[in-house]
């Protein structure tokens, strides 16, 4: 029903300016000496409303080209976001599932993942302390500095 009435309404104004085109007798003159122009006044309004639709066109288009750059980075960063919590997810799912040999080559894919790096190394080191076994360097990528973690309330206690 909107859409009716906006159709409606643009039909009903170009009929407006149909009516008023034909009462109109003005006309604009452009002088360049040696040059001039005498243009009728209707078509010199739609001639200036089409141009200024041309140039805003132009400068939106010119204004999307220069943030595209910035645009797909921001696309790339928050695709590998939401990758590095799918692999983060997978690896506490493995955890459940008592999978270490898996939990431990998904943590170890999460290093670079600056949100789930040190997440990934707990986990890593969990699996590890709880098997009991260590991996052939795969544990060394993804361990986390104990001087990072910042001390609780029990570890001041105990000191």
């Amino acid at each position: 029903m909107k859409s009716l009435f906006w159709i409606l309404a643009l039909f009903a104004l170009a009929v407006g300016i149909s009516l008023s085109a034909r009462i109109n007798d003005a006309y604009i003159l452009f002088v360049l000496p040696p040059y001039r122009a005498e243009i009728s006044l209707i078509p010199a309004i739609f001639l200036g409303v089409i141009g200024f639709m041309a140039l805003y066109t132009l400068l939106r288009v010119v204004a999307m080209a220069s943030s595209l750059p910035r645009r797909i980075q921001e696309l790339r960063a928050r695709r590998q976001r939401r990758r590095a919590a799918e692999t983060f997810g997978k690896a506490v799912r493995l955890y459940l599932e008592g999978e270490t040999r898996k939990v431990i080559k998904a943590t170890a894919k999460l290093r670079d993942a600056e949100e789930w790096s040190e997440l990934a190394g707990l986990l890593a080191e969990r699996v590890v302390n709880e098997t009991s076994e260590e991996p052939q360097g795969q544990l060394s990528a993804v361990s986390v500095n104990e001087a990072e973690i910042p001390a609780t309330q029990e570890d001041s206690a105990k000191t």
